[in-house]
């Protein structure tokens, strides 16, 4: 597990002001060989649902942070922590055209 890991997941977690220091975190790790992102990525999401910041996070694990096991993650979040109900939403539609 790369040094820091635990640490801004601990920030990312306790206040979504982190969010965006954690996804510079995961761009410069190796995700091809991650270990445990996935939980938490999830962890994270539980806690701050779906918001802005949320969505980029994931909108970066779906592209350059795929990584090992991003695929796995994101099916995971579409079927149960209901990123495929926020995406149908209208006021999530107003959100991604501002992003």
């Amino acid at each position: 597990m790369p040094a820091g890991t635990d640490e801004i997941e601990s920030l990312a977690f306790s206040d979504k002001k982190y969010i965006k220091k954690y996804i510079e975190f995961l761009r410069i790790n190796n995700m091809d060989h991650e270990v445990n992102q996935d939980y938490g990525i999830g962890y994270i999401i539980k806690n701050h649902r779906w918001n802005k910041d949320t969505l980029k996070l994931i909108a970066v694990r779906a592209s350059e942070c795929c990584g090992q096991h991003g695929d796995e993650n994101i099916d995971l979040l579409l079927e149960y922590a209901g990123l495929r109900k926020f995406l149908k939403e209208k006021k999530t539609q107003k959100l991604l055209e501002n992003c």
